[in-house]
């Protein structure tokens, strides 16, 4: 069959217009399937770049699992409250389970007994935001202890605790 010459300029039109749309369709989900958004909360095309625009951006994101980024406050994902801080692996693993003005610290001895760094290296205290060893008692409930023989506590150079034989 023959096709006339407006008919094949409307295919070509339609054709077009549809490429048009998915691509623009690419382009504002490339954000959202992208390592940004995952890692980052960054799930929305703006101006170009993917930024975080969505606190359950956020919330999904690697940094809230692992360091308690779990907020959204001037466009970024950040920590911004002992429950961002006490969901994350910093708080399971070194203690880091209570909100400060800089993000996720050490602060409360509770953060430090419960930590993972506690029952493996004696490190139960929290000084200067860090879970450390700070006596004896700390080293000998530690794993440490029972398996290196670390039970003994002793103050670093640096004004730290350190477990040792």
């Amino acid at each position: 069959m023959h096709r006339s010459g407006g008919f094949r300029a409307r295919e070509i039109l339609v054709a077009l217009v549809v490429t048009l749309v998915l691509v623009g369709c690419n382009k504002r989900n490339r954000c959202e399937k992208s390592g940004e958004c995952e890692t980052a909360g960054k799930c929305t095309l703006k101006a170009e770049s993917c930024v975080a625009t969505k606190r359950s951006h956020c919330a999904k994101s690697n940094l809230c699992r692992e360091k308690g980024s779990c907020s959204l406050i001037e466009g970024r994902c950040v920590a911004a409250s002992d429950q961002d801080c006490q969901g994350s692996e910093f708080c399971r693993t070194i203690g880091k389970c209570t909100f400060t003005k800089g993000g996720c610290t050490a602060k409360k001895l509770k953060d430090c007994l419960d930590s993972e760094f506690c029952g493996k290296y004696g490190r139960c205290t929290p000084q200067q935001g860090v879970c450390y060893p700070a006596n004896d008692a700390d080293c000998k409930r530690s794993w440490n202890c029972e398996g290196k023989g670390l039970c003994r506590f002793k103050k670093s150079r640096v004004g730290v605790g350190l477990c040792v034989k």
